[in-house]
């Protein structure tokens, strides 16, 4: 079987570059992505097969326990057998032509091209992941926002995080880089435009007119107090452009994204230690194959949650 799969992923690469039909497209990826899920699912368990469950850190048990009885996923947890997407109601609003559903009784808005599937698929995970047992849920209770607080959302998606804490804030800034989002996002932060700013860049540690740092954008305006950060791979390059935001004394907390390479909850870590922060990883492992490395110990950290 792992020839086949192997076979599989060597065929579909290539063929990508060739075929323009969107939908087969779109089955080459989802025959992709399987493929590797597989290969993932049957590299972990044989890994951890050498060793006693009882033996080993209980979070890492869990995960082997769940992969075990069920098919893979990015979160390898029971909680998320309790969401379903077809419980999730899409609407349309006729005045903007966009779609949207509603999140702590607020609406949040999605892109044009999407359907009503899509739209309930995505919500689904946005909700799924920010559950209070889920590795990827960005706040808990030793670790919460203050009144007041300037946030910067960076790599803020469809805006779901945004949207759970704009009651709260003083200022928000929300960096998204896809500019398709750029119009459901106005369109969900339309009620608390005066304290909302969107910014169509990616951030890193150069600035062009498709990039920027986050000390040239905060150059002249007041500095953010919290910043979250999770921009698919891109995390180590923007904390390289926050020199002068990540020096302040105090009053500053980080939450970064760790899953999307293999080796950066160790190199987010140390970057953010530099500075002096303390920190602490999320409770729990994803199983993420974003950078298609699949390498032992395989279980990664979701997030680095830093304050000082």
């Amino acid at each position: 079987m792992n020839k086949i799969i192997f076979n599989i992923k060597k065929i579909l690469k290539p063929l990508l570059k060739k075929i323009s039909n969107k939908k087969i497209r779109d089955f080459i990826i989802f025959l992709h992505n399987k493929s590797n899920e597989y290969t993932y699912n049957r590299s972990v368990l044989k890994y951890y097969s050498k060793f006693d469950l009882n033996q080993i850190e209980p979070e890492k048990a869990k995960v082997i326990k769940f992969l075990r009885e069920n098919p893979f996923n990015l979160f390898p947890y029971e909680f998320t057998k309790k969401y379903n997407s077809s419980d999730i109601k899409v609407l349309k609003d006729e005045k903007n032509g966009l779609k949207y559903s509603f999140l702590n009784s607020k609406k949040i808005y999605f892109k044009k091209k999407l359907s009503e599937d899509n739209i309930k698929n995505i919500l689904n995970s946005l909700t799924l992941e920010q559950d209070i047992e889920s590795p990827h849920r960005y706040l808990v209770e030793n670790f919460n926002l203050s009144e007041n607080e300037i946030v910067a959302d960076i790599g803020a998606a469809e805006g779901d995080f945004a949207l759970s804490i704009i009651d709260k804030v003083k200022m928000l800034y929300i960096f998204e880089a896809d500019p398709e989002l750029i119009e459901s996002l106005k369109a969900t932060f339309e009620p608390w435009k005066e304290k909302v700013v969107i910014v169509n860049k990616y951030i890193s540690n150069k600035s062009n007119d498709m990039f920027t740092t986050l000390d040239l954008f905060f150059e002249n305006k007041e500095l953010p107090t919290f910043l979250k950060i999770d921009i698919e791979g891109a995390e180590y390059d923007s904390l390289q452009g926050a020199n002068k935001i990540l020096s302040k004394d105090s009053g500053i907390k980080v939450v970064i994204a760790t899953y999307h390479k293999h080796n950066d909850e160790i190199v987010l870590n140390n970057e953010l230690k530099k500075y002096g922060f303390k920190t602490e990883f999320s409770k729990g492992y994803i199983l993420s194959i974003w950078d298609g490395i699949i390498k032992e110990p395989f279980l990664r950290r979701a997030l680095i949650r830093a304050k000082k």
